[in-house]
């Protein structure tokens, strides 16, 4: 399985290790903690053509978007070198929205290297994520 630091390319600098490159979001005491419910592995998937995401970046994602509590689930996949994130939310106002934009592009910063194509569904209470993105893995739900 691939990790970020695996991923990065610094063109001759010196590799920094995943936890440096982490921790301007993620505190110590959250990477210690380990949550079966975002959990990944990478395998390919049948119809979409794509593969989970490595753990490392999921985590990161992940860890940051759940903080949000109009964030519903997170879907993600890889697809070659870029990964899709697909955020739904609950409320589809235009102040919740810019919330969610504006994590995306702390994580954009964070992750730079990294070529992250983000999407924003909006998730009604009688449909599930699956229903909206089919074939792509959840890796957060939020239980009610």
């Amino acid at each position: 399985m691939s990790s970020i630091a695996d991923n990065l390319n610094f063109s001759g600098v010196q590799r920094v290790s995943v936890a440096a490159l982490l921790r301007p979001i993620m505190s110590a005491e959250v990477e210690a903690v380990s949550d079966p419910q975002i959990a990944v592995v990478e395998e390919d998937l049948s119809f979409s053509g794509m593969t989970r995401a490595p753990q490392d970046i999921s985590d990161v994602i992940v860890h940051r978007l759940r903080e949000l509590s109009n964030v519903k689930a997170v879907l993600m996949g890889r697809s070659g070198e870029v990964y899709h994130v697909w955020t739904m939310i609950e409320n589809w106002t235009a102040a919740d929205r810019k919330v969610v934009y504006a994590v995306q592009k702390e994580l954009l910063s964070a992750l730079n290297g990294f070529d992250l194509d983000f999407y924003v569904v909006k998730l009604d209470a009688n449909v599930t994520p699956e229903e909206l993105v089919s074939d792509i893995p959840m890796v957060y739900s939020r239980t009610s």
